[in-house]
């Protein structure tokens, strides 16, 4: 901490007015999620820096941070793109899941597999190009969605099955439950991303550290 807070003071002189960040929707109920913790360091060690915070999917993201539009982004990205850097943060679990009045809610688990599945209404998300249905290998999705909360209105009506954070999924209580996680989950790689350039500039690279400190921490913690 000491170490940061020399290295920040000697940068002070070099912040910009304005830092821009971009992160992927639903991330506040994850424990992990270092964003929180990263603003309150930035805001203390750069209080002069406005910090502009934007939500986009994945894909948009990265292309936001490679037009200069944004500084840095904080997300689960499926394809990378060449130019930027991308610094590991943590992993997130998904679970497939099926909500309260869905034919497959009573079914015990040992009796659910992928051609169960199959059978029933499969939810992609666009910014995946179906990569996360691929393991049900059906010819295309029953829906796509651009975002977790869409998928979640899908899945809580009873007709749809589909992929949720497992942090997110935990506010519906009772509603909600994982189908076969030992066969069915995954787990989303979050990262930052940003340009090549990121250590040559101030304030982006102030952010930058916040959120890896932050990212430890909570890690120990876990």
């Amino acid at each position: 901490m000491e170490q940061f807070s020399t290295r920040i003071a000697g940068l002070s002189s070099q912040l910009p007015r304005n830092l821009t960040l971009g992160i992927v929707d639903t991330i506040i109920t994850d424990p992990l999620c270092p964003v929180a913790g990263a603003v309150a360091l930035f805001a203390e060690r750069a209080p002069s820096v406005h910090l502009e915070v934007i939500t986009l999917p994945p894909g948009e993201l990265l292309r936001e941070v490679i037009g200069q539009k944004i500084d840095l982004a904080v997300g689960s990205f499926p394809r990378a793109v060449l130019g930027l850097d991308y610094l590991d943060l943590h992993d997130e679990p998904h679970h497939l899941y099926c909500a309260q009045g869905h034919p497959l809610f009573e079914v015990p688990d040992g009796d659910i597999g992928i051609d169960t599945v199959r059978e029933h209404r499969i939810i992609a998300r666009s910014y995946w190009a179906a990569r996360d249905i691929r393991i049900f290998a059906i010819a295309a999705p029953h829906a796509t969605v651009a975002n977790i909360e869409a998928e979640a209105h899908l899945i809580l009506s009873g007709a749809y099955l589909g992929h949720l954070p497992a942090h997110f999924a935990a506010q519906f209580p009772g509603r909600l439950r994982p189908l076969r996680p030992d066969l069915l989950s995954y787990a989303a790689h979050f990262q930052i991303a940003a340009r090549q350039d990121w250590q040559d500039r101030a304030a982006i690279r102030c952010f930058v550290e916040a959120l890896q400190q932050t990212s430890r921490d909570l890690l120990m913690r876990r």
